[in-house]
Order: C-alpha cells, then sequence, then structure tokens
C-alpha cells in the first residue's frame, strides 16, 4: 500500500513541479533580505569606526597595532550595541522567514494563511523549549566549566548526547507529522489511518536526510583538504551547489508529501 501511496503522490508532485521554484523564490526573497540587513548593519557600525583615528608615527607596523589597539576598545565600548543589532536583525529574519513559508507554502494546497504561519511558530517553539531543556539537563557541566575544559567533560556526557539527539528526531518526526495533517486538514488521518501517515512521512524525511547528511560529509570532507584559496574557492562553490540542490530537493520531497496525505484524505472523506 505504501508502494503505491507514494507512487501516486510522486505522479501527482510531477504535475505540479512548478511549486518547486516558488518555493525556492521566497527562500531566495528571505535570503536577500537577511543579507542585505547584514551588510548594512555592518555599514553602519564600519561608518562609526572610520571616526577612530590614531596619531601617524610613520612606521607602519606601530601604526598597525595602533589601529588593532583602537579597533579593540571600540568592540570593548560597543560589544553590547553590536550583539543587540545582530540579535534583532536575526530575529527579524526569522519572523520574515514564517511569513514567507506561510504566504507561499498556503498556495502549495489551498490551505489558510493563519494555519501555515501557526503550525510553523508552534512546531518551532516545542522542539526549541525541549532542546533547551535537555540541554539544561544533560550539559549543564558544560556552562559552569571554562571551555578550554569541555574536552575533559566529553567521555561522561557522549551517552546523553545519543540520548538528548534520539529524543530530538523522535520529537522532530512527531511534530512534523502534526504539521503535515494539520496544514492538510486532515486531522483525522491520525485516527483512521495513523500508521500508514507516519510511514510516508517517514520514508521521506528518511530519504532526505541520507541524501542531504551525503552532501554533508562530502563537502566537509572537501573543506578538510583545502590546500590553497583556489581549493577554498572551488569548495565554496561547491558548498553552494550543495545547499541549492538540498533546497530543491526539500521542496520537492514536500511537494510529495502533501500529495500522498492529500490522497489518504480523499480516500476517508469517500469512505
Amino acid at each position: 500500500m505504501l508502494d503505491q501511496l507514494l507512487r501516486e503522490g510522486f505522479r501527482r508532485a510531477h504535475r505540479r513541479v512548478a511549486f518547486v521554484f516558488i518555493d525556492l523564490l521566497w527562500k531566495a526573497i528571505w535570503v536577500a533580505i537577511t543579507a542585505a540587513a547584514l551588510i548594512l548593519l555592518a555599514a553602519w557600525f564600519g561608518s562609526r569606526t572610520q571616526s577612530i583615528a590614531g596619531p601617524d608615527t610613520g612606521n607602519r607596523s606601530v601604526n598597525t597595532a595602533v589601529a588593532f589597539a583602537l579597533l579593540r576598545q571600540f568592540w570593548s565600548i560597543h560589544r553590547a550595541q553590536v550583539f543587540g543589532a545582530v540579535a534583532t536583525v536575526l530575529f527579524a529574519s526569522l519572523i520574515i522567514w514564517f511569513v514567507l513559508e506561510a504566504a507561499f507554502r498556503a498556495r502549495l494546497i489551498s490551505g489558510s494563511f493563519s494555519t501555515f504561519l501557526l503550525s510553523n511558530c508552534l512546531k518551532t517553539l516545542c522542539f526549541m523549549n525541549a532542546a533547551l531543556a535537555f540541554a539544561a539537563i544533560g550539559f549543564a557541566r558544560y556552562f559552569v566549566t571554562p571551555f578550554a575544559e569541555w574536552a575533559q567533560l566529553w567521555p561522561d556526557t557522549r551517552g546523553a548526547a545519543v540520548i538528548v539527539v534520539v529524543t530530538l528526531a523522535a520529537l522532530g518526526f512527531l511534530l512534523t507529522i502534526i504539521e503535515t495533517v494539520v496544514r492538510s486538514d486532515a486531522v483525522d488521518l491520525l485516527g483512521t489511518d495513523l500508521f500508514r501517515v507516519a510511514g510516508v512521512i517517514g520514508i521521506l524525511l528518511l530519504f532526505e536526510a541520507t541524501i542531504s547528511g551525503s552532501c554533508a560529509v562530502i563537502v566537509g570532507a572537501g573543506f578538510l583538504n583545502i590546500s590553497g584559496w583556489r581549493d577554498a574557492l572551488l569548495m565554496l562553490g561547491i558548498a553552494a551547489a550543495g545547499i541549492v540542490f538540498i533546497s530543491v530537493m526539500h521542496s520537492y520531497l514536500l511537494l510529495v508529501r502533501f500529495s500522498a496525505v492529500g490522497i489518504m484524505r480523499q480516500n476517508v472523506v469517500e469512505l
């Protein structure tokens, strides 16, 4: 049954492949807005550093040392402002991500903008709260131990790290199932066809995680073998291409997921 359902889901996704590019569009808009905001923020703080001018000693090395000393002084004075400004920009970027995601993906299944926005916010809040709680429980000693001594704590916390990763993965899977059926207006499937819903979503997520993990390992191995600036530029290009590929794959498999859940919902309605 699952193979037939996935086959029909892929068939429907092929007919609506344009939504993949629409999904890429809002991500590109979000990247452009975030990058522009960070560049403007850097330019604003950069303009403030231009007012710092040290005496010209006539010695290039001394001038460089004086400039670094003045920059350290500027950083010590304005460090809180820099962190606050960056945090504000990143928080605004997160809000923009939620809004754009809901606005564009609601067109995927003719869903409600408020449903998509609220489901994403609640899913993120639940997952982040759980992650913070597990971090506070399992890795509390890291917060009161100097960074240089963290390596000594790792042997005692490896088991906790494995448990946290497995638990968060299971929680993320559960939240993804709930989010998918809520957005598809198919909550009744949790009572009538839970195992097939979990099976379809699990297969698609596992396939996506396998491909994404393989790409990450390949890119990581490439960065570890960099021997010059040309290799660095090449690996940056490969990493960018990998990110685009993973984004396209995610959008396509998301379309397949909603198509498959839509088929199951239609079958329940017909019955």
